[in-house]
């Protein structure tokens, strides 16, 4: 079980730790009345997460007039980020071969794939054959509109690609 502690820092600033080995989200619960914090569900992918560090913080300003919306910022430390950019697990398990669906084109000069990743829910964009990022979309996005952005993707070569040594690993809530 993760440890996850609350400090309260005033009477509307809350701090949340937890176990910098796992992800996870925070929300609103009605029938709690309380943020609570819930793994996140990403298939067997989390074991890929693990050893990727982070913090959440809760700011005031972020929920203004709305508390069930969800938010997430993570502070993600240099160590950690380089450590996971490198992981050839990762890279062995998004290979394109891998995909449900792939697709490349041609733009600006360069040879652009991209390929969905069903089991995660995940759209993956490799610069040549060398994969340069992945945005998993998370459990508020259904599969259908993540396979219709993958197509729109495709259609308008909408891409993105990073200067990074390793993987840029991007999750949108």
């Amino acid at each position: 079980m993760n440890e996850i502690k609350f400090i309260k820092n005033s009477e509307e600033n809350y701090t949340v730790e937890l176990n910098k080995e796992r992800y996870g989200a925070l929300e609103w619960d009605q029938d709690q009345n309380a943020w609570v914090l819930w793994p996140l569900a990403i298939n067997d992918g989390v074991t890929y997460f693990e050893s990727l560090k982070e913090t959440i913080t809760y700011i005031k300003d972020e929920l203004a007039g709305n508390e069930e919306r969800r938010f997430k910022i993570f502070n993600i430390d240099e160590e950690a980020s380089s450590y996971f950019f490198t992981d050839e697990n990762l890279k062995n398990e998004f290979n394109f071969y891998k995909s449900d669906k792939l697709a490349g084109f041609e733009a600006n000069g360069k040879q652009i794939k991209l390929a969905y990743f069903a089991k995660y829910n995940a759209i993956a964009t490799y610069e040549r054959n060398k994969l340069n990022n992945i945005v998993f979309y998370m459990s508020a996005w259904q599969p259908e509109t993540v396979r219709e952005m993958f197509e729109s993707r495709l259609k308008n070569k909408v891409f993105n690609l990073y200067q990074v040594n390793g993987v840029k690993v991007v999750k949108i809530y």
